[in-house]
């Protein structure tokens, strides 16, 4: 896609911050040039070349490019790397930038912008694999401290994770979006047990050597089931009051069972795309 076929506005400085403000979803695109033009500048390699690049195709791009010709003059030229050499001289300045370009690269699941960091950093991530890296775009948004990310709506597992489980609690409401929260460390036995018939799991600290009567006499509650290594009780399960206005609240806002609720919190189960609405957010720093 060429940069020059969709003009955006120029990034300004917030006030107090220290860097531009750009709506994030404005570079989340693929520059990689069609296969034609590819596979025609690799036809007029020379052959040692081309059985050299066959064997390390990451190369491809840095050959592509000619590194570090277009990636330095396209780095000098971002908007924000001049501002950052502006503001913190003694740390960022065009000589380095010429010597240690910022680069844009495009992962399946998102572009990431920052120097060759990020080549290591991916081995940690679950961004896809590495699709091209291209030069820095005028408006591309360059963090003086940071490598950036940023998420890819249409092809982000973590972005889609994401949205499902605000659009869950936007639907629940203030009343009820603590029910997302409660199922990060609840099982589905615990969850849905404490909504429909009142039982709920815990574990006893440091392995409790008493018995369950001990238990429930202790803490003034029905003990229903204990688990032990046959010295010590770990885990037990206690009889409460069901929470039906939860489980209510459940089937009326979103029309799912407390079982189909904890698997789309747990993002078991994926919500139809036209289901939820996604919109664009901020980029993940790291």
């Amino acid at each position: 896609m060429d940069a020059g076929a969709n003009p955006r506005p120029a990034p300004t400085r917030r006030e107090g911050a220290g860097k531009l403000q750009c709506n994030m979803s404005d570079f989340v695109y693929s520059t990689r040039p069609d296969d034609a033009t590819i596979k025609a500048w690799f036809r007029a390699l020379d052959r040692q070349t081309q059985a050299w690049l066959s064997l390390h195709p990451i190369q491809v791009p840095w050959f592509y490019y000619g590194y570090p010709g277009k990636f330095a003059e396209a780095c000098l030229a971002n908007a924000e790397v001049q501002l950052n050499c502006q503001e913190w001289p003694e740390v960022h300045t065009l000589d380095n930038y010429a010597k240690r370009p910022v680069f844009r690269m495009e992962f399946e699941m998102g572009v990431a912008i920052g120097s060759l960091e990020i080549l290591n950093w991916s081995k940690k991530k679950t961004w896809g694999p590495l699709d091209w890296v291209a030069p820095l775009l005028p408006r591309d948004p360059v963090n003086p401290m940071f490598l950036e990310f940023c998420h890819n709506p249409a092809t982000s597992v973590w972005h889609q994770r994401l949205m499902q489980k605000q659009w869950l609690k936007r639907k629940l409401g203030r009343g009820g979006a603590g029910l997302v929260h409660s199922t990060r460390a609840a099982g589905k036995e615990d969850f849905v047990g404490r909504l429909t018939t009142g039982v709920s799991c815990g574990r006893v600290c440091e392995s409790s050597p008493l018995s369950a009567e001990q238990l429930a006499h202790a803490f003034r509650k029905k003990v229903v089931k204990v688990r032990s290594d046959g010295e010590k009780i770990y885990k037990c399960w206690w009889q409460g009051e069901p929470e039906t206005d939860k489980a209510q609240l459940i089937r009326y806002k979103l029309r799912m069972t407390p079982e189909e609720f904890w698997r789309a919190c747990k993002c078991l189960t994926m919500l139809p795309p036209e289901r939820v609405t996604r919109p664009q957010r901020q980029c993940e720093l790291f």
